[in-house]
């Protein structure tokens, strides 16, 4: 009987689970012991973990991944994800350009809102941008008839 028709051995089940983390974390250490003292079963763990590997990067992108990064790349997303980012940066060296001159008495100070203005843009820029990727996806999404 050839290895592809016979049922698989008990360490072949335990290095199966070993490589995709699924052991507790008592088994998880009373197989490592083993490991470190049976050459077979690191083979058998080499193995599983390298069927893995070859399984992930052969398999297409899973639907609601591609969608994700095809909403992500697009034109005025990205204008998004830029302006938002910007408007952050603007309003951290706002800030600390504030602080600076707080310590420079008879200095004049920008006022402080317009930090909290450029971040509050830029956080709702962020946010909005957030929220079209996720409206944009969410048909796809494996989940989203789970209730937590």
């Amino acid at each position: 009987m050839s290895s592809a028709q016979r049922a698989p051995t008990t360490d072949e089940l335990l290095a199966m689970a070993y490589a995709d983390g699924e052991l507790s974390a008592d088994a998880a250490r009373d197989f490592e012991e083993r490991l470190q003292r049976e050459a077979r079963l690191r083979v058998l763990v080499a193995d599983q973990q390298r069927i893995a590997v070859l399984a992930r990067e052969s398999a297409p992108p899973e639907p609601l991944r591609l969608a994700t990064l095809l909403v992500e790349r697009d034109a005025p997303q990205m204008a998004l994800l830029l302006a938002g980012r910007v408007l952050l940066v603007v309003a951290a060296l706002w800030a600390v350009a504030w602080l600076a001159l707080c310590c420079v008495e008879g200095a004049w100070r920008p006022p402080i809102a317009g930090a909290a203005l450029a971040a509050t843009a830029g956080l709702a820029l962020l946010t909005w941008r957030a929220w079209n990727v996720r409206r944009a996806t969410q048909h796809l999404d494996p989940y989203r008839d789970l209730r937590r």
